[in-house]
């Protein structure tokens, strides 16, 4: 049996359940990809009980599918919870716009104990096993990986579902708004930014304070239709070729994240901001081409906010620009952001002027002003002028303050999206900015500023970082046409 024709469906967005358009970036009938870097990671999946997804798709549907799939194959029942992790994850794949590989080591040392795929109780044998078995049977698209000894690096193995399986999907109608990724609601990493077990004592118990917020704010994007609407060529552009200075394209947004967790550092004063859905790991600037509930969206963040932050924390009120610094002036504005920002992130000054030299290196447009300012010749003299403008802060500088910052600025989030929860009004988070439909831009206005009185004490402006979405914009730009 020949396999079918990869058909786009022009349009389709990021979201839509069962909508899978396939990428044309190989002639008709070639199966060998061009890029392999297109690809999801193994995950964790279970299901929800949703109700009106039951009238689609049942919960039993992929237990039924995998008991068909395990009939053709013939791994032993050890083996069945192994399959049905790598059923899971192809399905999510197929069900994520453009139809991604996924990522599956085959080597030994990745299954060790330790290692994350350890963590979700996979095995080396029993993956090895399953992988070859769908190969064989026509389930799965298959590229090996390899390692090159010369550079010290390689590529795992790549898989996505073929003819066969797809078809077991259809066949059993299941539906990936069943799915949803597993994930604690609370991680606390050590200075190594290793994971702290939680799951039991003090630790645990303070744990779930954070709880209640988080299931309610997930709970509310469970409920909304989030979308990112791309073309093909959008999509390719983005999640398929790698962006300039940068090594693999971004990952494919995953249809089955879209909750939340809290992620401290040593202690839960430090740290705590809001990670896990997909849309904070795209490029910024496709943010604006995401729709909640049909509506264009529109973004407000926080301006200056960490250094507002430490001024607030001193008693003052910051009322000035303070990336402008004398007598550099204007033309190094983007300069001093940089440096001040790493200042209040790095642990020492020699911290902060390495960082302030990898953000030029990293930004070509920095570079290409500013490559002379990477020397301690201009970063000295330079560092000691910031700390001057600053003088009522600089204490804090050099000292890794920032933690302590994000563990404000993430209950200031933390305060928004539950007070517009509280207004039926879906909210996107994205650290120190935060997403909603556009005809909530004012809501969402008040709420920022309510949150910043609240727990930072004082007033920090806000800016609209998508002025072409706003309702009022779109308004003028018509009536001026």
């Amino acid at each position: 049996m020949s396999e079918p024709a990869d058909v786009y469906e022009p349009g389709a967005s990021i979201g839509a359940p069962n909508q899978t358009p396939a990428i044309a970036l190989y002639a008709s009938g070639d199966r060998q990809h061009r890029n392999l870097d297109y690809h999801i990671k193994l995950d964790a999946y279970s299901r929800q009980r949703i109700k009106e997804c039951l009238q689609v798709g049942k919960l039993s549907a992929l237990d039924d599918a995998v008991r068909d799939i395990k009939g053709v194959i013939g791994v032993g029942s050890k083996n069945n919870d192994a399959l049905r992790f790598i059923v899971s994850n192809l399905f999510v794949a197929w069900c994520t716009i453009g139809n991604p590989f996924v990522a599956v080591p085959m080597g030994k040392a990745s299954y060790a104990k330790g290692e994350r795929l350890h963590e979700l109780k996979l095995k080396y044998q029993q993956v090895h096993e399953i992988v070859s078995a769908l190969k064989k049977h026509e389930y799965i698209e298959l590229h090996n990986g390899y390692f090159d000894a010369k550079k010290g690096c390689g590529k795992c193995t790549r898989i996505r579902a073929a003819w066969r399986l797809t078809g077991a999907f259809i066949k059993y109608a299941l539906n990936i708004k069943t799915f949803k990724k597993d994930a604690p609601l609370v991680v606390l990493k050590d200075q190594h930014k290793k994971r702290i077990n939680i799951t039991r004592g003090r630790l645990a118990a303070e744990a779930k304070r954070f709880h209640p917020a988080l299931i309610s704010i997930n709970e509310m994007l469970r409920g909304a239709e989030i979308q990112l609407r791309l073309s093909e060529d959008e999509f390719i552009q983005n999640f398929v070729i790698a962006r300039e200075g940068k090594k693999e394209p971004c990952t494919p947004p995953n249809p089955c994240a879209i909750a939340y967790k809290r992620s401290f550092n040593v202690d839960y004063q430090h740290g705590g901001r809001f990670y896990g859905p997909w849309w904070q790991g795209i490029p910024s600037d496709l943010r604006k081409r995401i729709t909640i509930n049909g509506f264009p969206v529109v973004e407000l963040d926080y301006k200056s906010l960490h250094p507002r932050l430490l001024y607030l924390s001193e008693g003052i009120q910051l009322s000035e620009d303070p990336y402008t610094i004398q007598p550099y002036g204007p033309p190094y504005r983007r300069l001093f952001k940089l440096m001040l920002n790493s200042g209040i992130n790095a642990a020492d000054a020699e911290g902060v002027r390495q960082a302030v030299r990898n953000g030029i290196r990293k930004d070509s447009a920095l570079y290409a002003d500013f490559s002379e300012c990477m020397r301690d010749e201009w970063l000295k003299p330079a560092w000691a002028a910031m700390c001057k403008k600053h003088e009522p802060i600089a204490r804090h500088l050099g000292t890794g303050a920032g933690l302590k910052l994000q563990r404000l600025d993430s209950d200031m989030a933390e305060h928004v999206m539950v007070s517009l929860k509280g207004q039926g009004i879906p909210v996107l988070g994205i650290h120190d900015s935060l997403i909603v439909p556009n005809i909530y831009e004012h809501e969402l206005e008040m709420a920022m500023l309510e949150a910043a009185r609240v727990i930072a004490g004082g007033v920090i402006p806000v800016e609209n970082k998508m002025p072409e979405n706003s309702q009022f914009g779109a308004r003028f730009l018509r009536n001026s046409a």
